[in-house]
């Protein structure tokens, strides 16, 4: 069971409402088996994840200030690149348990993707807080952060075990991952799902997808699954933008053959 010790920076991030609000942080160990260390503040807003991984991936061409309010030590706080360490921060008991009981899809999506290592869950001194350790494969582009923090968070509304005809009348209702699969399409995460190795292969320059440095602001705001969803003009991207929405026509359904829409 794990300490979680607190990130200095107490700044306050500008963040959309969400109800179902779980929250994220990388975190490290220390010299202490017990205690973990958080390299970066709690967030609810995901996108965040994108200028982390940018200066960590490349330090010597990408750094930012602060955006929206989120500031990130890179020197003092490195990400552990071997493999992820994520701390999620759950509502309450309900949510928490949801995620746990549907693990097994997670895991799943490991499996067909044949990554190195699977899911595994640590136990905090809080209820709520679970660490997860996972494959570094996550952690490679901003998109499959993206992807994996998205699939925790249909977890932890109950998804895919409830189908999305009950959550639809449940509290989670409006909850963004929700309506993400609206936006989304079941079938088309199906087929992304399923080609998420393809998706590490895009030949990138940067982690974000770009083949051209892009500001931080922008950096945060267009590197996400709805993003690369809409039409671009963005040459930096452009490229990436289009082998990504290949991917999500290319397979037939498989995880989700008995979802209800």
């Amino acid at each position: 069971m794990f300490k979680l010790l607190a990130n200095p920076n107490t700044n306050k991030l500008t963040e959309i409402f969400q109800s179902n609000a779980v929250q994220f942080a990388f975190v490290n160990h220390t010299n202490s088996q017990e205690k973990l260390q958080l390299l970066m503040p709690w967030i609810k807003c995901r996108e965040y994840f994108n200028e982390l991984l940018m200066v960590n991936h490349h330090p010597e061409d990408f750094n930012f200030k602060e955006v929206h309010g989120f500031q990130y030590d890179h020197a003092q706080f490195p990400l552990n690149k071997d493999k992820v360490f994520l701390a999620v921060r759950f509502p309450d008991v309900k949510t928490r348990n949801n995620f746990t009981n549907n693990l097994n899809f997670l895991h799943s999506v490991e499996k067909f993707n044949n990554l190195d290592q699977l899911t595994t869950i640590h136990k905090t001194d809080k209820s709520t807080v679970l660490v997860l350790e996972a494959s570094k494969f996550w952690q490679q582009r901003c998109i499959l952060l993206n992807i994996y923090t998205l699939l925790i968070k249909l977890g932890s509304i109950g998804f895919p075990q409830t189908p999305i005809s009950i959550l639809n009348e449940s509290e989670f209702a409006n909850s963004t991952e929700l309506n993400y699969t609206k936006i989304l399409k079941l079938e088309r995460l199906d087929s992304l799902l399923q080609n998420l190795t393809a998706v590490c292969e895009i030949p990138v320059k940067y982690v974000d997808g770009s083949e051209q440095l892009r500001e931080p602001y922008t950096v945060h705001g267009h590197s996400g699954i709805i993003s690369l969803l809409t039409t671009t003009k963005d040459k930096r991207i452009e490229s990436f933008h289009k082998a990504f929405n290949d991917l999500l026509q290319k397979s037939k359904a498989f995880f989700f053959k008995e979802a209800t829409t």
